[in-house]
């Protein structure tokens, strides 16, 4: 008998898991802290590291910065990540240039749970930054 419970139960934390939206995975660590690279083919390493938060048009948005590439050296972009799975960009700057864009609303980079053929649009109003 307690095999046979067992085995249900196996079966209801099996279907459980498999019946969890794809949604809820994380495309992006926004982590402070957390840090990624890619190597190039030619031998250039480009390390992107998560500095943390900052406020931006009144939201609290990550900050990853963008290193060890030279046309990207100093970027730093701003993301957020809804519980739905949608990744949006809020903007960027580059320090070295002192110059960069915000979008309102922020450009959704995915919607939810990606699958094959999904589309959407966006529209958005772009400010200058640091204005």
């Amino acid at each position: 008998m307690s095999r046979r419970i067992l085995g249900g139960s196996c079966w209801l934390l099996a279907l459980l898991v498999l019946s969890t939206p794809l949604a809820a995975a994380t495309y992006l660590p926004l982590l402070g802290g957390s840090s990624w690279s890619y190597a190039g083919d030619l031998g250039g390493t480009q390390v992107i590291t998560c500095m943390g938060t900052t406020e931006l048009a009144g939201e609290t948005v990550s900050v990853l910065r963008y290193s060890g590439y030279d046309p990207d050296a100093g970027l730093e972009n701003y993301w957020t990540a809804t519980d739905d799975g949608d990744v949006l960009l809020w903007g960027f700057f580059r320090s070295c240039e002192d110059w960069g864009l915000l979008y309102q609303p922020p450009l959704p980079v995915t919607q939810g749970a990606l699958a094959a053929g999904q589309r959407w649009s966006f529209s958005a109003e772009i400010t200058s930054l640091p204005d």
